[in-house]
């Protein structure tokens, strides 16, 4: 019943008066995987978006804004984090077929397959761990409690300095009795760099992500800060053959981007993107653009009700941000 009448009230003429009242809102959605059982519903989600959205790059939105030119209403911007795999096999396929542009932002150290993104470590532990329960970091983890027990420790390890987060990575690997291979297992690699040069050819922009994808925040120093930045868009420079002019923060939480970081996107580059729910306006600090997430299972109904704006939450920057 409680579907049904989702489905009615999507269909009721309501989310039609939700994007003419929210016309002028810019919305930036972020995705970041794409597993094969979802491609069916991701297809839904880009017949939507085309049916009723105008789409831009961010590069197109960019120059609107900064050309003080109006930007079209119901104006979309479709960006994925990281750099998995599964965007070239499953999703870059969908996405040519209704001419979506996306922006997608690499981790380059991940990219040129020099380390695993530091989650994927946490989860390839506990997914190959023999051990049904185990002990790190003064916690328990349980085989049955695997969403629960790694999602505190994300939370722990995003908190703490850079050293301690490392320390806190090797703890639980240790504990949980797997050596984490030096070579990225299928389930967690990256796209090679012919793909990415493919995508560059077939109209995919790139930005940069981070050379490791710590929280800069937690970094010891601001030099190092801009290393991690500046080292990316230099890479995927070289990589591309073209200058790199978009960036995301990792993690992207208010408390995650210091004032170093802030300072290096605005000298570097002409956006910067957060992971945090909201819509934008062409007044947004467009250093600080915040993004809607989504995964592309997302039922399609919910999905047309919150891309509409309706109960979206407005997350805003605290008082004396960046610290």
């Amino acid at each position: 019943m409680r579907q049904l009448a989702k489905q009615i009230f999507n269909k009721s003429g309501v989310l039609h008066l939700c994007r003419r009242r929210n016309r002028r809102a810019i919305r930036i959605l972020l995705y970041h995987r794409f597993p094969a059982p979802w491609r069916e519903n991701l297809e839904r989600h880009c017949a939507h978006l085309a049916s009723k959205y105008t789409i831009l790059s961010m590069t197109a939105l960019e120059q609107s804004i900064r050309e003080r030119r109006q930007v079209p209403d119901n104006a979309v911007v479709f960006t994925v984090d990281d750099g998995y795999r599964d965007f070239y096999q499953v999703a870059y396929p969908i996405f040519r077929k209704y001419n979506i542009p996306v922006l997608f932002y690499l981790t380059t150290g991940y990219m040129d397959r020099e380390c695993w993104l530091w989650g994927d470590r946490l989860r390839y532990c506990f997914r190959n761990t023999p051990h049904q329960t185990f002990r790190a970091v003064g916690m328990e983890f349980s085989k049955n409690q695997q969403a629960a027990g790694l999602e505190r420790l994300r939370e722990m390890a995003k908190a703490a300095p850079d050293a301690e987060r490392r320390r806190i990575v090797a703890e639980f690997e240790s504990a949980s009795g797997i050596q984490v291979p030096e070579r990225i297992t299928a389930d967690y690699e990256p796209c090679t760099r012919d793909e990415i040069r493919e995508m560059a050819r077939g109209g995919i922009e790139f930005g940069a992500h981070t050379l490791t994808h710590p929280i800069l925040s937690k970094l010891p120093d601001a030099a190092t800060v801009e290393r991690e930045i500046l080292g990316s868009k230099a890479r995927l420079e070289a990589e591309l053959g073209q200058p790199v002019t978009h960036f995301a923060y990792p993690n992207g939480r208010w408390q995650d981007v210091n004032q170093a970081a802030l300072a290096t996107a605005r000298r570097h580059f002409t956006t910067a993107t957060m992971a945090l729910e909201g819509l934008n306006s062409p007044e947004t600090d467009i250093h600080a653009l915040l993004r809607l997430p989504f995964d592309p299972d997302h039922p399609i109904d919910a999905f047309e009700r919150r891309l509409a704006g309706f109960r979206v939450a407005q997350s805003t920057a605290p008082p004396g941000w960046p610290a």
